[in-house]
């Protein structure tokens, strides 16, 4: 007898399973997107984690901007200085930074060219820089004999894509006037009469001098930080569109008065009516009346 064989199951290979591969760019831009979700305002954001995205985000624009901007500096200007002076700025864009020490005995001023026409137009951008002009002299200013500080690019088609920034030093400044756009405006220990005025950065007013004559301080697109001792005075009036207004006076004598919400603040401080006019859009308002008015980090928070 044969033994009868039955046929067995053809037996199919073994398929692998391939797992999909995470692109590094889709998992980057996943974080990125969960981050934003957060910085925006989901329940339970923290603002440490508003300002960690706003600080990540800031580096990456600052350095692909970097990337892309041809720059050049400009011979340090030095000026005999007669005594206390005003300051009188003009600028077609870019970042101010004033320093008052009176340790100096000569002011000094900084111009720094920058093209930012972006990639492509290395050769454009370079060319432009000698379009810009720059000045610093003395003469009349909005509050008397000033340091005019002017820069321009006159008759030049695209001065968009012009920036200057400036850097003051002087013994005293006594009665400030700045503008200019696409930048910031940082100032350290001026007094008199103030009036800054710029966009696409922030602006910061420290100083341990008594400011008791008027001050307007107006962002179309940025902070703006006021801080000083409290032997200042003034009648205060803060707004932020699309921002908030807050106040840390730990000096002084200040009262809140009615129409005060979360994104205004009226106030008097020390009974003052020097006018104290505080705007800023897509930012916010902080005021601060405090011992040491200088000392601040990256972030100020009150």
């Amino acid at each position: 007898m044969h033994a009868q064989t039955g046929r067995q199951p053809r037996r199919q290979p073994a398929r692998a399973t391939r797992r999909p591969t995470p692109r590094p760019a889709a998992t980057a831009r996943g974080a990125l997107i969960a981050m934003l979700l957060l910085a925006v305002g989901l329940p339970g954001c923290s603002n440490a984690v508003r300002r960690t995205f706003l600080s990540l985000t800031e580096a990456a624009d600052r350095a692909t901007v970097a990337a892309l901007t041809i720059s050049e500096q400009e011979p340090v200007v030095v000026i005999d200085v007669p005594g206390p002076l005003g300051l009188d700025v003009e600028s077609l864009g870019g970042d101010v930074d004033v320093v008052v020490n009176p340790e100096l005995t000569q002011a000094t001023v900084t111009f720094i060219r920058r093209a930012l026409h972006g990639a492509g137009r290395t050769d454009d951008a370079r060319a432009a820089l000698h379009e810009i002009v720059t000045s610093a002299t003395i003469g009349t200013g909005a509050f008397g004999p000033s340091l005019l500080i002017r820069t321009s690019a006159p008759g030049y088609p695209e001065p968009h894509f012009l920036r200057v920034d400036v850097r003051v030093e002087a013994p005293d400044l006594e009665g400030i006037r700045i503008v200019t756009s696409r930048g910031a405006v940082h100032t350290t220990n001026i007094g008199g009469e103030i009036d800054i005025r710029t966009d696409g950065g922030d602006i910061r007013v420290l100083t341990i001098r008594p400011l008791t004559r008027a001050v307007t301080l107006v962002n179309d697109d940025g902070d703006v930080d006021l801080r000083m001792r409290g032997n200042s005075t003034g009648a205060i009036d803060g707004r932020a569109h699309r921002g908030t207004v807050t106040q840390n006076a730990r000096l002084g004598s200040v009262v809140i008065h009615p129409g005060t919400t979360h994104d205004r603040l009226l106030a008097t401080l020390n009974g003052g009516t020097n006018p104290i006019t505080l705007r800023a859009a897509d930012g916010a308002v902080r005021l601060a009346v405090v011992k040491d008015p200088l000392t601040v980090g990256r972030w100020i928070r009150n």
